[in-house]
């Protein structure tokens, strides 16, 4: 008997239908957004692939490859994001899993991004390189933690499957998160500070609103994150409610 696919709109209750957690619109709005996301962090592999066959492999290979590695794990996490939506019980819980790992790896990129930014910013200063790898390690930690605590639940009478999130690891890498951001803005304006009243003023003043705003997008996003870590039902904290997600792509 062949298995079709319906949204949660209107889906029949029988085996030979898969449905989705969501609605027509909200997976029409999500298939656009992924899409436009799956575009950037594919231009952001072909411009860095450019960029090394035109200049060589050469100090720069770093820089490339970290921006390389989060693009690939943005597109991984996409594509997992939106498959989580047509999981069925069988594939719940390993289904989760790829996904939570694919987020974490994506988040941890991005976070290792910023950081390699902050600390060539500095000039290689080593107190800066030193508080780097323990953000670094500290944030890769909750991520390991939260791995083996956040578990798939199958909602059997709507059939679809939902991540528990853990409320203690869920606020502890958002947490790092916002501590890595806050640290490489202020890193990176501190060094380029001094600057400020010379030729280069203009470009400290970018920089400055470049990691502001950044900053700005990070915190609410981060803080939201921490937020529906508990998740909410009819204003009553549920710790049941799946996690929400977000993504960045660099090119």
């Amino acid at each position: 008997m062949p298995t079709f696919l319906t949204t949660r709109d209107d889906c029949p209750s029988t085996d030979n239908y898969v449905q989705t957690s969501l609605t027509v619109f909200q997976l029409s709005i999500l298939t656009l957004i992924l899409g436009l996301t799956a575009e950037v962090a594919l231009s952001g592999i072909i411009s860095t692939i450019c960029f090394i066959l035109k200049k060589g492999i050469n100090q720069s290979w770093r820089l490339a490859s970290l921006i390389t590695f989060f693009n690939v794990w943005c597109i991984a996490y996409m594509c997992c994001f939106f498959a989580n939506s047509f999981l069925v019980e069988e594939t719940c819980n390993s289904g989760t899993f790829a996904t939570n790992l694919a987020s974490h790896f994506f988040y941890n990129a991005f976070d290792a991004f910023l950081l390699y930014k902050a600390f060539a910013t500095s000039g290689g200063n080593e107190t800066v390189f030193y508080a780097c790898v323990l953000l670094i390690a500290h944030r890769i930690a909750w991520s390991g933690a939260d791995l083996f605590h956040v578990v798939a639940s199958w909602d059997g009478d709507n059939r679809t499957c939902q991540s528990v999130t853990n409320a203690v690891t869920g606020i502890g890498y958002n947490a790092a998160d916002i501590a890595i951001d806050l640290f490489s803005t202020i890193v990176s304006i501190g060094s380029n500070w001094k600057l400020m009243g010379t030729s280069y003023g203009k470009m400290v003043e970018v920089i400055a609103c470049d990691n502001i705003l950044r900053s700005v997008v990070v915190l609410s996003i981060t803080s939201y994150g921490i937020y529906s870590t508990f998740g909410w039902r009819n204003g009553i904290v549920d710790t049941t409610r799946p996690q929400t997600a977000t993504s960045t792509s660099l090119q």
